[in-house]
């Protein structure tokens, strides 16, 4: 009895500690209120711009954080995913030009984590997702 009390204790104030965390890193990143979706792991944005799938290679590759990753390119599709760091254990993002009419597109940008059972990315998702973005936003 008494290990089960010390269990389930140590997980609380982990859970407790983790979450707190969490929510500090994202006030760091400038999220003021927290919603179901920017506390999630798996980040996923529809986003419509005028930067073409090779222009927005480039400014990847020329990215300070994004850049770093290791890339793969299809016609219709870039992936990138990271290494291990002190806040995840490595990213897979991945974007998809859906449509392009009139010089404009969009892509679908998806954030996760590389080990799926990961519960908490301290908002490293949600940070990649709103980096490419900002890249797609700052050509038009």
């Amino acid at each position: 009895m008494k290990f089960l009390f010390h269990a389930v204790f140590f997980g609380g104030v982990m859970s407790i500690f983790l979450v707190s965390m969490h929510k500090s890193r994202l006030r760091k990143k400038g999220i003021t209120e927290f919603t179901a979706d920017n506390l999630k792991v798996l980040q996923l944005r529809v986003v419509k711009s005028k930067t073409s799938i090779e222009e927005l290679a480039s400014l990847l590759r020329l990215d300070s954080n994004l850049g770093k990753m290791k890339y793969t390119r299809s016609e219709n599709e870039i992936n990138l995913s990271s290494r291990v760091s002190w806040y995840s254990w490595g990213e897979k993002i991945q974007i998809k030009k859906l449509s392009s009419k009139n010089g404009e597109f969009e892509y679908e940008i998806q954030s996760k984590p590389i080990v799926s059972t990961t519960l908490v990315d301290y908002g490293k998702n949600l940070e990649n997702v709103n980096r490419i973005e900002a890249l797609l936003s700052n050509i038009d």
